[in-house]
């Protein structure tokens, strides 16, 4: 009897710390995107948390049915209860900013981030391009894509980017013609992160822009990134802005920079690094549409082709205008 009486008690004690578990996750999972990046420590770890919003309401499910087993169950349950509450604020905001349904793919995009580091044969990389042969391809830390308009030059007449070897952070090849492009710095950290064109539709001039943004909670480098994006877009807002933000899309980065450019993302996320992690990945490659346009699809590119992002190909539907 005094058995039963004690592992009774060593049952609800775990479930209890499950239930702190849980509450402490979800609460997190709350609270990250408000905090500013002003505050040097609790900043910083916001930053790193923000983009695992969606991961940690996931993970504070389980907790809290842990703690329901173990029969605190009104303290589990409530756990739960907020849990899902988090999850579906979280989605409910997210549905919210997509972009509408398009219904033509009147211009497909391929966004990849190749890894600078990546030892893939140049002629794999041009074989899975012309496989899909999106209208327009850009491609950042694109060292190893030295050489690939040569190889594509056929069904890729126009091209931007990787003039000169070390320079090789943004390399742009497309079907259709090129006008004012140019490839500059977001900030002092890396060379040549961004980059704007437009693009010569016959339904429409696109204005494009790439950004390759560092990553949000490096504060040395952040602010001055964001004043250059802010200004960047402010000047020439685009019709398509797509990249490597290394943030999730419920991050305080992505709310920010959608709601001030008005832009907006695909219906479905789709998750892109790290590789290995597959569909359970976070969302840090987008691409993302202003008014006139809408996302018709979304796609994961590049399984295999030796980065640590996977890429992005999308199709999007040029609007008729009223």
């Amino acid at each position: 009897m005094a058995n039963s009486h004690k592992r009774r008690r060593w049952r609800i004690r775990a479930g209890m710390v499950l239930v702190a578990l849980s509450a402490l996750v979800t609460l997190v999972g709350l609270l990250a995107q408000l905090v500013p990046d002003a505050m040097p420590v609790f900043g910083r770890l916001a930053r790193v948390a923000d983009s695992l919003r969606l991961h940690l309401f996931l993970l504070a499910i389980p907790l809290a049915l842990g703690a329901v087993a173990l029969r605190p169950r009104r303290a589990g349950l409530s756990a739960l209860l907020a849990a899902l509450l988090g999850l579906g604020l979280l989605a409910g905001d997210y549905a919210r900013r997509a972009s509408p349904a398009g219904e033509e793919r009147d211009l497909s995009i391929l966004w990849f981030n190749v890894l600078g580091t990546n030892d893939i044969p140049l002629g794999q990389l041009a074989r899975a391009i012309r496989a899909d042969s999106p209208d327009l391809v850009v491609l950042t830390e694109a060292l190893p894509a030295v050489g690939l308009h040569d190889q594509l030059s056929t069904r890729y007449p126009y091209s931007f980017g990787c003039e000169m070897r070390r320079d090789c952070s943004i390399l742009i090849l497309s079907k259709l013609p090129l006008d004012e492009a140019q490839i500059a710095d977001l900030s002092s950290y890396h060379p040549n992160r961004r980059a704007s064109f437009t693009v010569t539709h016959p339904a429409a001039e696109i204005s494009v822009q790439v950004l390759h943004m560092i990553k949000p909670w490096l504060f040395r480098y952040t602010a001055q990134e964001e004043a250059v994006v802010d200004e960047v877009l402010e000047r020439r807002p685009p019709d398509i802005l797509m990249g490597d933000f290394n943030s999730a899309p419920w991050s305080r980065r992505m709310l920010a920079l959608e709601r001030e450019h008005d832009l907006r993302h695909a219906r479905l996320p789709v998750a892109t690094w790290p590789v290995p992690a597959g569909p359970l990945g976070i969302p840090i490659d987008h691409v993302l549409v202003g008014e006139g346009y809408a996302i018709t699809s979304l796609e994961e590119w590049g399984e295999g082709l030796g980065s640590n992002h996977l890429g992005l190909i999308a199709g999007i539907d040029i609007l008729p205008q009223d």
